[in-house]
């Protein structure tokens, strides 16, 4: 914590820090910040977090948590205001936020077209972590939704080949790669928080394909705001989004250990789409 006062003290905002009330949230490296109606959440970014910022800081977004103070990018502290509200429980999206992460892949186009490797290396990486998951599971105690979830990776494991090439083919768009519930709080307004994991590009429906399988209002709005996802016919649409659903079970899959306690909240939902 010591390390991001100090960083925060470049911002005159910031230069009476006794002034303000810290209030540590995840800990050391994320504080919350207090004083007189200011209410704000402080962090040390990872590298790829503050270019993630940079870009968004370009767009006008209300339901995306961006930087109130860009030049402390420069030292590597993202401040962001203070959302009201824990992460959502239900994964249906405010039509709002639906279309400002269309808007963000709209925006963020990629610079060039993915070449054969990349495609091949993303593909490589959902059959990778299957295959870690599967070995995962194999560990865990058995259990209902353990149960159901090894059954889930044997039944549809004939057709991970040809899943992970048609979650590779889609077109690639800048992703958030870590949106889900626990990243989107209540608010209101929703609000999508922690772009940590944004390394780029990649296959564009990644981030939507959990919150447009379970409500067709979400797919609808996101299409009819989305450069990429227009011009497909629906039934292509929907195919990519079932192959996206199976690529974040792989992603699932690779961290079990995170993901273990949700699995009675995980399982019914990937059942419902590839079982």
């Amino acid at each position: 914590m010591k390390q991001l006062l100090e960083k925060l003290a470049a911002e005159p905002t910031f230069d009476q820090m006794r002034e303000w009330r810290v209030v540590p949230l995840h800990g050391d490296t994320v504080i919350r910040l207090s004083q007189d109606g200011s209410d704000y959440v402080a962090k040390l970014a990872k590298p790829n977090e503050v270019e993630a910022h940079r870009k968004l800081l370009r767009l006008n977004l209300r339901h995306v948590a961006t930087s109130v103070f860009p030049a402390l990018l420069d030292t590597g502290v993202l401040v962001t205001r203070y959302v009201h509200g824990g992460p959502i429980r239900d994964p249906r999206l405010e039509p709002a936020l639906v279309r400002e992460m269309a808007q963000v892949q709209n925006a963020l186009v990629p610079e060039r077209l993915p070449s054969d490797a990349e495609r091949v290396s993303w593909q490589d990486y959902v059959l990778n972590a299957m295959e870690t998951g599967r070995l995962k599971l194999a560990q865990l105690r058995p259990s209902a939704p353990v149960d159901a979830l090894t059954a889930l990776v044997r039944t549809t494991s004939p057709a991970w080949r040809s899943m992970a090439s048609d979650y590779a083919s889609m077109p690639f768009g800048w992703l958030h790669y870590d949106f889900n519930e626990s990243n989107i709080l209540g608010g209101p307004p929703q609000t999508v928080i922690d772009w940590g994991s944004s390394h780029g590009s990649g296959p564009f429906l990644h981030d939507m394909a959990r919150f447009c399988l379970v409500d067709d209002e979400t797919l609808f709005t996101f299409r009819e705001t989305s450069d990429l996802c227009r011009k497909p016919e629906l039934g292509e649409v929907r195919r990519w989004l079932q192959v996206a659903a199976f690529a974040n079970l792989a992603t699932t899959l690779r961290h079990l250990e995170v993901y273990e306690k949700d699995l009675n909240r995980i399982v019914p939902f990937y059942q419902s789409v590839l079982g």
